[in-house]
């Protein structure tokens, strides 16, 4: 390289007939002001590599102190919004000059104020807050044994042993239909039965799952305080409520089980009356006086 760039030669052989060329690092701006050619590459390559909607991804893709709120406005501004030759920017044309008179030093002293901005924010600001729950698959780190929230999965999952049935089953190429009869052939009719078993095993397993987050059930130590709040009574009818929470979402099943707790305490407070009237009680305030009375004699 430093011989073809002071077009040096040696003997026969001349640098000079060769077709190729230094090219410099392509940081000046081409389609605005304060972004380079190499960072609009970067984006481009960013979103072909991590979807279009990733902004911070491509964010760190990019680097150079970009943010993802940064990236996110520069792509709608300059490709979308503000381009008349969408889905390309307005400035594509390579004969396009318009940005030429910026100079690249000077560029480059803003690309570094940016750089040195953001790490000096980076070290001023405060640490984040570690998260309540961990993330990691590890069973040991969650309330509930045998839950892993990194996968969202259990140890032991619902009929675990499903995968046996179909853990060895493969198809040919080109098995299926009978070619004289025209009919499905029974190994492939029967291979195919066990795939729709081990299926619907699946999707059993994907609602049990759904009913726990949308229930909220594996906040375990939460729903054990809540249940040594209430009393025996209701717990026992709570308990015998909750296989409708497979049917309904959260709101209308705490709904429905409030009814059924208020429904109680009517029929309690109903049969307490009654009593009362059995034994004379004509009055509310001759009752508390009633119940105190028959406490002592017990």
């Amino acid at each position: 390289m430093p011989c073809f760039t002071s077009c040096a030669s040696s003997g026969n052989h001349n640098p000079g007939t060769h077709s190729y060329q230094v090219i410099e690092q392509h940081s000046y701006p081409i389609f605005t002001e304060d972004w380079g050619a190499d960072e609009e590459l970067l984006l481009l390559e960013g979103a072909e590599t991590y979807g279009l909607g990733s902004w911070a991804d491509i964010a760190d893709h990019i680097g150079g102190g970009r943010d993802k709120e940064e990236v996110k406005q520069h792509y709608l501004e300059t490709y979308i919004i503000n381009s008349s030759k969408f889905p390309l920017p307005e400035h594509v044309d390579p004969a396009d000059m318009t940005y030429a008179s910026v100079s690249r030093e000077e560029f480059q002293a803003r690309k570094k104020r940016r750089i040195d901005l953001r790490k000096k924010e980076a070290s001023e600001s405060a640490p984040t807050v570690p998260k309540k729950k961990p993330t990691t698959s590890q069973p040991a780190c969650h309330e509930i044994q045998g839950y892993m929230p990194g996968r969202m999965e259990f140890e032991a999952e619902w009929d675990n042993e499903a995968e046996m049935a179909v853990k060895d089953l493969f198809f040919e190429p080109g098995e299926g239909l009978n070619p004289i009869t025209g009919q499905v052939e029974p190994e492939v009719e029967l291979k195919l039965t066990v795939m729709d078993i081990y299926n619907n095993k699946l999707t059993q397993r994907a609602q049990r799952k759904r009913v726990m987050y949308e229930h909220n059930l594996l906040d375990y130590r939460k729903n054990s305080a809540n249940e040594k709040k209430k009393l025996k009574e209701e717990r026992e009818l709570l308990n015998k409520a909750k296989p409708f929470a497979r049917i309904m979402n959260k709101r209308d099943f705490d709904e429905f089980s409030e009814g059924l707790v208020n429904e109680q305490l009517l029929r309690q407070a109903i049969s307490q009356l009654q009593e009362w009237r059995r034994m004379g009680i004509e009055s509310l305030e001759a009752g508390p006086k009633y119940e105190m009375e028959k406490a002592q004699r017990v």
